[in-house]
């Protein structure tokens, strides 16, 4: 067996462990860098969006928009029936006190609204009494993560990330 030194190594282009190729060096040399998407930011508004959804037993769109006037709570996760049901299922058992403090809560994956109805209705449903009680949006394309910077185009799913929005959005 050959003996590998530790250590990062920079991308060959080609089979795993086998050297670059003059070609394939100067090509990541001259690569243009990536522009940079500017996420969102304090102060400024949240991108407004409309999504399919599940919510209370019911298919539904939804605009961020008509939550202006309300704090809303914004959670992205990677996908449904994944370990994020404990972080979905956390998020639902504080939703009686986020709604006392005048919150609203919106859960948003790249699963389809029928996917979220089915993890609700069979998984969720035994971690919280009643299930899922906020609108859990379907993002299929990646829009919305991607106008959030949430988005991971090389695995397709959003990351996980959490936005507070004040009323005036």
């Amino acid at each position: 067996a050959e003996e590998i030194k530790p250590g990062c190594a920079r991308p060959t282009g080609g089979p795993v462990g086998e050297p670059a190729s003059e070609e394939t060096i100067d090509a990541i040399i001259e690569e243009p860098h990536k522009e940079v998407k500017s996420m969102i930011q304090v102060g400024k508004k949240a991108p407004d969006f409309t999504a399919p959804g599940y919510f209370n037993g019911q298919f539904i769109n939804i605009s961020l928009s008509e939550k202006l006037g309300k704090w809303t709570l914004l959670c992205f996760y990677p996908g449904d029936f994944t370990f994020a049901g404990a972080e979905v299922s956390a998020v639902a058992d504080k939703y009686d006190e986020l709604q006392k403090l005048g919150v609203e809560v919106i859960s948003v994956s790249v699963d389809s609204h029928f996917v979220h109805k089915m993890w609700n209705d069979h998984e969720l449903i035994k971690m919280v009494d009643g299930g899922v009680p906020f609108h859990m949006l379907s993002d299929q394309a990646g829009n919305i993560g991607k106008a959030y910077g949430v988005y991971d185009e090389g695995q397709g799913i959003e990351l996980r990330g959490r936005f507070i929005i004040d009323p005036d959005g």
